[in-house]
């Protein structure tokens, strides 16, 4: 079944490529695009590998992270975090070698519980909504709110696997007051993108997490990665 969804990515991939491409009012959101698109590079590349650096000894973090190239893909044109892990489960044991009895259970937990790129959309999103309103300026307070808000929001998102940035942004605007109730409704053009930003980081971070749990339980064997799937 797992193989079959390799269709369907095409499929969706090709959907939001042609949507991206009609879609006129793209200009107008570049700053946001291009801040989120930086903050997930910088935690794909640099902060999840270096974590696992610190943690593993042995780890080989670029070759994991090639490993988990195709739940990336899947969640990323998806926008189903749920989706996503799925193929996870299968790539945790074909291609990082992590046993079944730690990746699924650990996946299966953090999949409801782990969503920090969620929070990192979700907080980068309502930053860029509080500023495009001239009257309203954001103070280190309100910084530090809005940081803890979308990380204690991220909790209670496991029921909404592909909506989770969408709901988070709209109860923090609903919560943040000041007139920016509906500011939500600024976003909503690339909302898609942003939920595929936000699910790519959230399966890229469970990948590693699951890879690191395995690697220091000694439930995990290294595999050659011309034997990757």
């Amino acid at each position: 079944i797992i193989e079959f969804m390799a269709l369907g990515i095409v499929f969706l991939s090709a959907t939001m490529t042609a949507s991206l491409i009609a879609n006129p009012q793209l200009e107008l959101y570049k700053y946001l695009l291009i801040t989120v698109g930086c903050a997930t590079l910088f935690v794909i590349f640099i902060l999840i590998p270096a974590v696992m650096i610190l943690c593993c000894r042995h780890g080989k973090p670029f070759q994991s992270l090639y490993g988990l190239l195709a739940p990336a893909l899947a969640a990323f044109f998806s926008g189903d975090i749920y989706f996503g892990a799925t193929t996870l489960i299968k790539s945790s044991f074909e291609n990082i070698g992590a046993k079944r009895k730690v990746g699924a259970p650990v996946i299966a937990f953090l999949s409801i519980f782990s969503r920090g790129g969620t929070a990192m959309v979700s907080a980068a999103s309502i930053i860029i909504i509080i500023k495009s309103y001239t009257g309203i300026e954001i103070t280190w307070q309100d910084f530090f709110l809005i940081m803890l808000h979308t990380f204690l929001l991220s909790f209670i998102l496991g029921a909404v696997p592909g909506m989770g940035t969408a709901i988070s942004i709209t109860m923090l605007c609903s919560g943040y007051g000041h007139g920016i109730e509906n500011g939500y409704l600024i976003i909503q053009p690339v909302a898609g993108l942003l939920i595929s930003f936000s699910v790519l980081v959230d399966i890229t971070v469970m990948g590693f997490i699951s890879t690191v749990i395995a690697q220091q339980t000694d439930l995990r064997k290294e595999i050659s990665i011309i034997k990757f799937t």
